[in-house]
């Protein structure tokens, strides 16, 4: 049987592209004796503006575009290379990265869909989203759960805040980053049965206690799919 390799579209951030890596290697060799998969890695390269913008909420504009270019660009780096399908584990990008993948002939391993379809399949009927303030602004994920049958619940804004503050410094390796999750957590937990982990650099909710409530990392989801697709 011919392997399969599968091209990571990373950088977007680099620390989530490691941890995304490594899920996928662990996960591989569990279900296929110890090996270890084909896997070629693409890091965007990131402009601080571009960053700057994207956590700021932004979701179209000039840096926006000069994303989505970095995006093609990486693509098309991945396609000549020759890999037969392309992942990404960031979730605000899904709002971009799936047309251009679709325009370069190579099939996309879905975000979006699959988390929403493994929570409604657990059995949670109301989701509190945690993620940047331009993946709640793209409403990917609101779609997805409705879809579904599932409430999505939304931070307030003051809380939205907090958690963008929370990523940006997991980002930069700031000194306790998850700190201001905290308040945001004790509310969400008032009101929603599990929470939709929808940012892989937030790192706390891997930490015992850090919420009482279930948690559906994105990240894990996509993992799962990207090795299902490899030992296709």
């Amino acid at each position: 049987m011919t392997q399969q390799t599968v091209g990571l579209i990373g950088g977007v951030g680099p620390g989530s592209t490691a941890v995304f890596y490594q899920a996928v290697v662990r996960r591989y060799a569990a279900r296929h004796g110890g090996d270890q998969p084909p896997l070629l890695i693409y890091s965007i390269p990131m402009a601080a503006s571009i960053e700057a913008a994207i956590l700021g909420g932004a979701t179209a504009g000039p840096e926006v575009e000069r994303l989505v270019g970095l995006l093609e660009t990486g693509v098309r780096a991945l396609a000549r290379a020759g890999v037969d399908a392309i992942s990404m584990p960031c979730n605000t990008l899904q709002g971009y990265l799936p047309p251009i993948v679709e325009r370069a002939g190579l099939p996309y391993i879905p975000l979006i869909g699959a988390t929403a379809e493994h929570i409604q399949r657990a059995g949670y009927r109301r989701a509190a989203l945690v993620c940047t303030s331009a993946m709640r602004s793209l409403g990917l994920y609101q779609a997805a759960l409705e879809a579904q049958g599932v409430a999505c619940l939304l931070p307030a804004e003051s809380e939205q805040e907090a958690i963008s503050a929370a990523i940006a410094d997991s980002i930069h390796g700031r000194p306790d980053p998850n700190t201001c999750l905290g308040p945001v957590l004790r509310r969400l937990e008032t009101a929603a049965d599990s929470i939709l982990l929808g940012c892989s650099d937030l790192n706390g909710f891997s930490e015992p206690g850090f919420t009482r409530l279930p948690v559906v990392d994105a990240m894990d989801v996509l993992a799962e799919a990207t090795v299902d697709y490899l030992l296709s």
